[in-house]
């Protein structure tokens, strides 16, 4: 009948992406409702709540579905559809923690018989605690595992389904291989990781679904970016890009801008010469700012804190360079807005890292006077709660190391130093933060000294970092000390 059409209309539709165009035949369907018998109403309920999630009418959609799950309490199945959509919002908004709680309570739901819905909650899950990462090291862990399990359910069941069941499963197996994919590059298992993406991407093309494959060119171009390869990293974005439809594919283009802006400013400055290519640095700015159009728009809470932060650190820098305090002050303000709105989401890795910005927008200007309040919040709420983030710690030491070091306190710069690299190296950096780019600057300091000076404080470090465990360190800290002992023996 009309329903039934209308149904494998939506779901047409809503596989072709065209997100928006669901939500209006879901608008014009609500004219009939009082003709729905009781299954229809339900089912029309639960796919006006999806659309509007597709468009990006978030906190609509919640409020819709928390009613959906009070009216369903003692339907199983339904309530176990309506927990996993409650999730899918929950994550799009910040809330990683409440989502998680919802897919779990989805998965407790779904009898292991429907294999296709587990494997589906399973990479779920994974999904939400690779972005808990930073909260501990074993979520990365717990990610690779749910990762793993709805990629071998799924693969596992896929001869049995009828073809329309196997682009279903097809999708879900290409999403789960991409993620896995990024989770084997952050371990920096990139021949893994590689191979993974591969599988995704031919699995997206076997479904005709191109446009998907954007998500593994998205998590090949950040990996590339930590590794300094930001030319092939353009690449990768750029082609996500021009694969993208807007404003369907909202959620990747804002990732994918954010993606290429940060690269764009990475490439911009030469860490070894000091050299700023203008024209990239402006570049990263316009990626950043369509970027965040596409974040306010479409309410795309989890994706604001990372790019006002980012943004904020490329203006400052070209206000810096071209001298500009209407620029450095935007970038104060964004940089705010990141502080305060990952204090509200939760969202630790960007409040640590907006926190420190603040504290080097403030050494690039000569101002002291808020630096220990900054390094004090940076233990208490951070560091001393255990939260994984050794580079952030190392690099507020680092910051205020070079503020004694410019009052010429060398004992508590060095002291502060011997942490701060210690901690940098733990998690080797990248960018402009490479352990390798923070040592440079440490010799080009330690050469303003006296020979003697210089000597007796590098002997300092090499003391400090031979009593440090050396598991989990990127280079050999200790080999570097040698090397410079020598090299200022030498210039004496």
């Amino acid at each position: 009948g009309g329903f039934e059409d209308w149904q494998i209309l939506i779901d047409k539709v809503r596989g072709g992406k065209r997100y928006n165009f669901a939500l209006r035949l879901c608008k014009i369907a609500r004219a009939y409702q009082y003709q729905f018998n009781e299954e229809q109403l339900y089912i029309y309920k639960f796919l006006y709540t999806r659309a509007l999630a597709d468009a990006g009418q978030l906190h609509k959609a919640e409020i819709m579905l928390r009613n959906l799950l009070k009216e369903n309490k003692s339907d199983p199945d339904r309530k176990a559809s309506i927990l996993n959509q409650l999730g899918v919002v929950s994550t799009r908004l910040g809330d990683t923690k409440q989502a998680l709680r919802y897919q779990r309570a989805c998965l407790e739901l779904i009898p292991e018989s429907n294999k296709r819905a587990v494997a589906n909650v399973h990479n779920q899950i994974g999904y939400n605690y690779r972005l808990l990462d930073d909260f501990g090291r074993g979520n990365r862990k717990k990610a690779q595992q749910h990762f793993q399990k709805a990629l071998d359910i799924a693969t596992s069941i896929d001869v049995q389904l009828s073809d329309e069941q196997k682009k279903h499963n097809r999708r879900l197996i290409a999403s789960a291989a991409n993620n896995l994919g990024y989770i084997y590059g952050k371990d920096r298992q990139y021949d893994e990781a590689d191979q993974l993406f591969q599988r995704a991407i031919r699995t997206w093309q076997s479904i005709g679904e191109t446009r998907e494959i954007a998500r593994a060119e998205t998590a090949q171009g950040i990996l590339a970016r930590n590794r300094g390869f930001y030319d092939q990293a353009i690449r990768f974005l750029s082609n996500a890009i021009s694969r993208l439809v807007a404003p369907d594919d909202h959620q990747m283009l804002c990732r994918a801008h954010f993606h290429l802006g940060w690269t764009q400013w990475f490439m911009a400055v030469d860490y070894i010469t000091g050299e700023v290519d203008f024209r990239t640095l402006r570049d990263a700015v316009d990626s950043l700012r369509k970027s965040r159009d596409y974040a306010e728009k479409y309410e795309l809470q989890q994706e604001q804190p990372g790019v006002y932060h980012q943004l904020a650190s490329v203006l400052w820098r070209l206000g810096m360079l071209t001298d500009d305090p209407n620029v450095c002050k935007e970038a104060r303000e964004l940089n705010q807005m990141a502080y305060s709105l990952s204090c509200k989401l939760n969202d630790i890795r960007y409040a640590v890292d907006s926190l420190l910005g603040e504290a080097e927008f403030d050494l690039d200007i000569g101002k002291e006077d808020l630096i220990e309040e900054y390094a004090q919040e940076l233990k208490e709420n951070f560091e001393r709660k255990n939260y994984n983030f050794p580079l952030y710690y190392g690099r507020m030491r680092r910051i205020q190391g070079d503020f004694a070091f410019a009052r010429r306190d060398f004992k508590s710069a060095f002291s502060l130093y011997a942490e701060g690299f210690y901690l940098i190296n733990q998690h080797g950096g990248f960018g402009p933060y490479l352990i390798e780019h923070e040592l440079r600057h440490l010799s080009q300091k330690m050469q303003a000294l006296p020979t003697d000076d210089a000597i007796k404080w590098l002997k300092y470090l090499q003391e400090k970092w031979e009593n440090l465990p050396r598991r989990h360190q990127r280079i050999d800290l200790l080999f570097w000390c040698t090397q410079e002992i020598q090299q200022t023996q030498l210039s004496s």
